[in-house]
C-alpha cells in the first residue's frame, strides 16, 4: 500500500471555523486519515458541587504528605475472598493499582500532599470472619480494631516505623451496614499503645464490596479511592475540610451534582464520577480552581478515517486531440488523432472515528465544509469552487454540490451528487466521553478533521497514448542517466534539478494516485530534457509531457518551470522530495 501526504491546507476562517491546518494522510485514492487531535492536561471540571461549607482550609493536624507517597495497604476481611470472591478481590486489586498509578491524585498537591499514594500490597483476614452485619459506628470500630491487632501482631509495623500507612478494610458483599442510610465507607483514626509510653495513631478506612463477584469493581474502588483521598488529607479530622464541622465536610463529599430544586448539602444528588485507565473515580474539591475536579491520565486522542467510493459515473464531454499540438512528442507519439473523455462521478464517502483515553467515545457534532450535520441524517447544500474540464483543460467555477448524510455512533456517511468537478470536503467532529456523570463545566474533547478529495470528474486519454506518453518520459531519462548521471547521485556541476515538489505542491487532493507517482517521472524527465536538448525544444517537450499532469498542467507554466530549475536545491535536499513507496 502506497502512503503520500494531502497538502496541508489553510483554511479560510471565514467560511469554515477550523482553527489550525488540517493534514491528511492519503494512502490511496480511496482512504484517507486524518492526524490525531490530542488533549492537553485532560481533567474533568465540574459545574456544580454539594459541598457542606465555602473552601476546604487547614486546620493544623496530620496530613499524609509524604515525599514518596503514603503506603496503601489493603485487607480483605473473610475467608471468602479466597474461594468465592477470588475474581472479585483480582479485579479491586487490579483497579486499585491503575488508580494508584493515574492522574487522579495530582491536585493534590495544593494542599500539601506532594506525591501520589502507593501501592503497599494486600492481604487477606480469615480468621475471625467479618461479621454479618454492624451499625455505621461499630462497622468502622470493628475495621480499626482488625488493624490494630494485626499490627499487635506484628503483622504490620508499628505506626511509628516509617511511613503512616493507610489501612482500609474491604468487607465481603453479603456484610450488611444496619440503621439508617447506610454509607458505602468511612474512614477515621485510633491509637496503638504499648506500655508504658508508646501511643501512636493509625489511619484506617473501610469500604463494602458492591459489585458483581465477575466483572469490574466500580463502585468498590470509587468508594476505595474517595476514603483514600480523605484519608490523606484529613486522616484525624484535623487536617484538611471545610470550616463546617460535619460528616461531610471533606474533599470528595462535595463531589456530587444537587439534583434540581436541591441546594448543597442534600443527598438528592447525582455523583460526579469519570473513568480513567478503565478505573471509575469521584470529582473532589480543588480550591485552585473553586471547583470539584477529576484529573484523568494523558493519551486522550481521536482522529477520523474515510474512505471514497465511486457510486456512478457518465460521458459528458468527449472529442478527439492529435499530440503535435502540444509539439515536442512527436519523435515519441504517433502523430495521429487520440480520443479522450470526461467522465461526471458521483461518490460516496464513510468517515469514522477512532479515539483513545475515552472510556466510552461519544461522537457527535459532525461539520461537513464547517456546517453543522443536525440531526440523524439530511442533506447539505455546500457552495464550492470546483475544478472540472473545458474539454481537456482544466478550469474552476462555483457549483453547490448535494451532500446527503447519515450520522452514526461512531461516524457519518456522505454521499455527493451534482458536483460536477474536484473540491476538497473538509469533514470533523468533537469526540467526548459519554461515561461522565454530574453537571461537567469542561472535559476531555478532542476535534479531529480530516479532508477528502472528492473528484467530481475524471478526465480519461485513450490508452495508447498514455502508454506512449510513458515511454517519452523514458526516453529522455534513460539517455540523461547514462550520459550524465550514471551513478544515481548527485554531484558538483551536474545541470540544474527539477523537483517534482514543485508540481505536488499544485496538486489537490482529489489529484489521482497515478497522476501524483507520475509527477515524479516528468520531473526527471523535464530535468533531463533542458540538460540534453536545446532550450526550445525543452520547452515543447516540457509542454507536452506536462499533459500527463491534468490536474495541474494548466496551473504551471513554462516559465515557472525554467525558474525553477534556475534556482535549483542544494544536492543535499534535492532527493529529498516525498517519496510514494509500495
Amino acid at each position: 500500500m502506497t502512503n503520500w501526504p494531502v497538502r496541508t491546507v489553510i483554511t479560510d476562517l471565514d467560511v469554515f471555523e477550523v482553527p489550525f491546518h488540517i493534514v491528511t494522510h492519503k494512502f490511496n485514492d480511496e482512504i484517507y486519515e486524518g492526524t490525531w487531535s490530542r488533549v492537553n492536561d485532560p481533567m474533568v471540571i465540574f459545574s456544580d458541587h454539594n459541598m457542606d461549607g465555602k473552601t476546604m482550609s487547614y486546620h493544623g493536624g496530620a496530613i499524609g504528605g509524604t515525599a514518596e507517597g503514603v503506603p496503601v495497604q489493603l485487607i480483605f476481611w473473610d475467608g471468602w475472598w479466597n474461594g468465592a470472591g477470588t475474581n472479585a478481590r483480582v479485579a479491586v486489586e487490579q483497579q486499585a493499582q491503575r488508580m494508584l498509578n493515574s492522574r487522579y491524585f495530582t491536585q493534590l498537591t495544593q494542599y500539601g500532599i506532594p506525591h501520589s499514594p502507593v501501592w503497599r500490597g494486600s492481604i487477606t483476614v480469615t480468621q475471625p470472619g467479618a461479621p454479618a452485619s454492624a451499625s455505621s459506628s461499630d462497622t468502622m470500630s470493628k475495621a480499626l480494631d482488625l488493624i490494630d491487632d494485626l499490627i499487635d501482631d506484628d503483622v504490620f509495623p508499628d505506626p511509628d516505623d516509617g511511613p503512616r500507612i493507610a489501612f482500609i478494610v474491604i468487607y465481603p458483599p453479603w456484610f450488611t451496614v444496619t440503621g439508617g442510610a447506610p454509607p458505602l465507607g468511612a474512614h477515621y483514626y485510633d491509637y496503638d499503645y504499648n506500655f508504658p509510653f508508646d501511643r501512636d495513631n493509625y489511619w484506617g478506612g473501610w469500604v463494602r464490596y458492591r459489585d458483581p463477584v465477575t466483572g469490574p469493581a466500580d463502585g468498590t474502588v470509587r468508594t476505595l479511592g474517595h476514603e483514600l483521598i480523605e484519608i490523606i488529607t484529613d486522616p484525624e479530622a484535623d487536617g484538611w475540610h471545610t470550616e463546617v464541622n460535619s460528616g461531610t465536610n471533606e474533599l470528595v463529599d462535595a463531589g456530587a451534582s444537587p439534583w434540581a430544586g436541591n441546594t448543597a448539602p442534600t443527598n438528592n444528588s447525582t455523583k460526579q464520577t469519570a473513568y480513567t485507565d478503565g478505573v471509575q473515580l469521584q470529582a473532589y474539591w480543588s480550591n485552585a480552581h473553586n471547583r470539584t475536579v477529576i484529573p484523568l491520565n494523558d493519551g486522550y486522542r481521536a482522529r477520523l478515517t474515510a474512505t471514497l467510493e465511486e457510486t456512478s459515473r457518465w460521458v459528458t464531454q468527449h472529442g478527439t486531440f492529435r499530440p503535435a499540438e502540444a509539439g515536442g512528442l512527436t519523435f515519441c507519439i504517433e502523430d495521429r488523432d487520440y480520443w479522450w473523455k470526461v467522465w461526471t462521478v458521483d461518490e460516496q464517502v464513510s468517515v469514522r472515528a477512532e479515539s483513545h483515553g475515552f472510556h466510552t467515545a461519544r461522537v457527535d457534532r459532525w461539520t461537513v465544509n464547517g456546517q453543522p450535520a443536525p440531526g440523524p441524517n439530511g442533506v447539505l447544500s455546500l457552495p464550492v469552487t470546483v475544478s472540472t474540464y473545458d474539454q481537456r483543460r482544466r478550469v474552476e467555477r462555483p457549483a453547490t454540490p448535494s451532500v446527503a448524510y447519515r450520522v452514526g455512533t461512531s461516524g457519518i456517511d456522505l454521499a455527493i451528487s451534482g458536483a460536477g468537478g474536484g473540491f476538497d470536503l473538509v469533514v470533523g467532529c468533537h469526540v467526548t466521553d459519554a461515561d461522565i456523570t454530574g453537571n461537567v463545566q469542561s472535559q476531555p474533547e478532542a476535534a479531529p478533521w480530516v479532508q477528502v478529495g472528492v473528484r467530481g470528474v475524471e478526465l480519461e486519454l485513450e490508452p495508447d497514448y498514455e502508454r506512449q506518453l510513458d515511454h517519452c518520459l523514458d526516453v529522455l531519462k534513460k539517455r540523461w542517466q547514462e550520459q550524465e548521471n550514471p551513478l544515481g547521485r548527485p554531484r558538483p556541476g551536474d545541470p540544474p534539478y527539477f523537483n517534482p515538489g514543485v508540481l505536488r505542491e499544485r496538486m489537490p487532493s482529489y489529484t489521482p494516485h497515478v497522476e501524483w507517482l507520475r509527477a515524479r517521472e516528468v520531473a526527471r524527465a523535464i530535468t533531463a530534457a533542458y540538460a540534453l536538448l536545446s532550450t526550445d525544444e525543452a520547452r515543447a517537450y516540457a509542454t507536452g509531457v506536462l499533459e500527463g499532469l491534468p490536474t495541474v498542467a494548466h496551473a504551471i507554466s513554462v516559465e515557472e518551470i525554467e525558474r525553477a530549475l534556475e534556482s535549483p536545491e542544494a544536492p543535499s535536499e534535492r532527493h529529498a522530495e516525498p517519496r510514494a513507496t509500495e
